[in-house]
């Protein structure tokens, strides 16, 4: 079965609001990989980008330019940032977007609404939105169903990476 087909932005050129994560060595790649009969997206070690990277191992994360020359080079399909041990949360809108048409789902429009000061941006699926900001309060890492398949994800203080498009 062929890669689902990836929806990066200019990778190369981050937009202001994510210029201050180029600051943290919080970067690594990932790459489409099928596990359990669906695609997904691990991450990968910039500096070596044929091995997995860890959600809580620093030491396979880095810098932000590598893991862009990697995509450029054809060695990994897109970009991610690490959020263990950040002040940067993000929350995922999830099948809300149809990538034909740039249409988005009314409840999701209307989390994009409130969240109008935040960072946001189509997904590398191109079905979903994502919205980056600076968080407090505990740790969350949690999925909500909203209906037909669709659901919401918060991470704040999460241990996990998020894909970033830039788009």
């Amino acid at each position: 079965m062929e890669k689902p087909e990836t929806c990066n932005g200019d990778i190369s050129n981050l937009p202001q609001a994510l210029l201050p994560l180029t600051d943290l060595p919080h970067w690594v790649n990932w790459k489409w990989q099928r596990k359990n009969g669906k695609w997904d997206k691990p991450p990968f070690r910039a500096d070596q980008p044929s091995q997995f990277a860890a959600n809580d191992k620093p030491a396979t994360w880095g810098g932000y330019h590598a893991p862009v020359l990697n995509v450029l080079a054809g060695k990994a399909d897109g970009i991610g940032f690490v959020l263990t041990g950040t002040e940067y949360g993000a929350i995922d809108l999830d099948k809300c977007r149809n990538p034909a048409t740039g249409e988005i789902d009314a409840w999701a429009q209307d989390i994009l609404d409130r969240a109008h000061n935040a960072y946001q941006e189509v997904t590398v699926s191109g079905t979903g939105l994502r919205i980056i900001g600076t968080v407090t309060g505990p740790e969350v890492h949690r999925r909500f169903a909203v209906a037909n398949g669709a659901g919401v994800e918060l991470y704040r203080r999460a241990t996990r990476f998020i894909t970033v498009s830039c788009r």
